[in-house]
């Protein structure tokens, strides 16, 4: 084999290389962006007051499980509690509005709140 075609091969191989590393790069774009196009987003948001030991000891798991909820302290605003009894149907709380898409769930109880909190997958929640 000449020299000459040593650099030729050597030329077409390093050509195949970065045609291959531009489409690797591409794919793994295009697999982020369908990935955050596809996952599916679910919102989280406690409606708590802050003197129920109920809702304290959510807020307690809340900071060891480290998850991502909008908290909503119905002390004082009367919005909230009639937001919470007309949508939730009950101003009990603690209670857990769980948002996904177009389906809203609300959950009472805070054993049952804390139980789901630490099912819940954080790649699936949306940042508030």
């Amino acid at each position: 084999m000449s020299s000459c075609q040593r650099r030729s091969d050597i030329l077409i191989r390093s050509h195949l290389m970065l045609k291959v590393s531009l489409h690797v790069i591409i794919a793994i774009k295009n697999y982020h962006q369908i990935q955050n196009f596809v996952k599916p987003i679910m919102q989280l948001s406690l409606y708590y007051i802050r003197t129920c030991p109920y809702c304290i000891r959510v807020l307690f798991a809340l900071k060891q499980l480290n998850v991502n909820v909008e908290l909503r302290n119905l002390s004082g605003n009367r919005a909230l509690r009639s937001e919470l009894r007309e949508n939730g149907g009950k101003s009990q709380v603690p209670c857990l509005k769980i948002t996904k898409g177009n389906q809203i769930e609300w959950l009472y109880e805070s054993a049952d709140i804390i139980r789901y909190l630490k099912k819940v997958d954080s790649n699936q929640l949306s940042l508030n």
